[in-house]
């Protein structure tokens, strides 16, 4: 069991005495120094915690606040750092939101009723005292993945990933202490190795962004096609095509001037697996082609696609009307081109007309 109850007592305490974490898993979306304990309380880490805290949306409870004051449908947990001092360790969203109304209640930039006010400066939280050095991580998982306001995938990855290093357990208790599915759970760990072996590549790792984590996730470890493509090693944890591993990551990122040829996860998915798994000369036209799009790429397998009869009927009246509209003087100059297409058009026209006939 990773977490015990006993671990966790309800407490009262200022907000004053509480402090943000600047170690946030929300801040980790790319590796970054941890902060100590020690320096957390200092003035310039909490600015600049509370600065970060305000890109994720913060305003939306600041407004609730100042209507209904701080109503706890679930408690903040928080852990002691020294004597009547504690950092977050789940409720960094709540807080920052009511340390910014303190601020500007002491300003005189609002003013709110005296309730509201005590609903701000003092409160009930859950104070957790155990020796778990990654708590937030873990609390935070248990929210974020399967509960409130979900994460991105990536740090859902990290943090499955951080459960299975640090406490040496199997995929399955991992994905059920963060209540996810052990299938959910092993795609966003292939998909982390595959990132991360992505991001280690000497040629285009530097432009390789968690924007593209959704690439491997979604896509790659969604397609088998794509795997074995990519020639996926489930022992090794890597791909070993690095010629067509170096092709993808290519045509996903972007430099100075050049757009990505896939721009959406969705469309290497669809698109490109389609290509790869039934169409293998549209894949090698895509490959040697730099001017190939992956819309372009749709279009053709688009074409290969099987019509029904009412989308044939509704492409011949649309073709029909094209040609009452066909303009004649202005086609002179070609008129030898266009004779000879219209005289075989005529011609399976015809051909199509006799095998109706024969039909009745």
């Amino acid at each position: 069991m990773i977490l015990n109850l006993k671990d966790f007592e309800e407490s009262e305490t200022k907000l004053e005495e509480i402090f943000l974490d600047p170690n946030n898993p929300r801040f980790f979306i790319e590796p970054q120094s941890v902060t100590p304990d020690s320096k957390i309380t200092e003035n310039v880490v909490q600015e600049k915690c509370l600065s970060k805290m305000k890109d994720y949306g913060i305003d939306e409870l600041k407004e609730s606040i100042k209507n209904v004051g701080f109503i706890q449908i679930d408690k903040v947990v928080i852990r002691p750092l020294d004597t009547n001092r504690y950092v977050i360790v789940e409720g960094n969203r709540r807080i920052a939101a009511l340390k910014t109304l303190k601020k500007e209640i002491e300003n005189s930039e609002i003013q709110l009723p005296k309730e509201i006010v005590n609903s701000i400066l003092k409160f009930k939280v859950i104070v957790y005292k155990g020796k778990e050095k990654d708590i937030a991580w873990i609390i935070q998982g248990i929210r974020h993945i399967s509960g409130v306001r979900n994460w991105p995938s990536y740090q859902q990855a990290e943090i499955l990933i951080k459960i299975l290093k640090e406490k040496k357990v199997g995929i399955r208790e991992a994905s059920n202490a963060l209540g996810v599915g052990p299938r959910v759970a092993a795609r966003l760990v292939r998909g982390y190795r595959g990132y991360q072996q992505a991001k280690s590549d000497d040629e285009f790792g530097q432009s390789v962004l968690p924007s593209h984590f959704s690439y491997f996730e979604e896509a790659i470890f969604a397609k088998p096609a794509l795997q074995s493509w990519l020639s996926w090693n489930e022992n090794s944890e890597k791909f070993e095509n690095i010629l067509n591993l170096k092709k993808l990551l290519s045509w996903i990122t972007s430099e100075e001037g050049r757009a990505p040829r896939i721009s959406r996860a969705m469309d290497l998915r669809d698109v490109l697996s389609e290509a790869i798994s039934s169409h293998p000369d549209l894949m090698k036209r895509f490959e040697n082609e730099e001017t190939m799009t992956i819309e372009k790429l749709n279009f053709e397998l688009g074409k290969r696609t099987p019509i029904d009869v009412e989308d044939w009927l509704h492409r011949i009246k649309d073709f029909s009307r094209d040609l009452t509209e066909l303009p004649s003087i202005k086609i002179m100059d070609k008129k030898t081109e266009f004779k000879d297409v219209l005289e075989e058009l005529g011609d399976l026209i015809k051909k199509h007309l006799e095998i109706l006939k024969l039909m009745k």
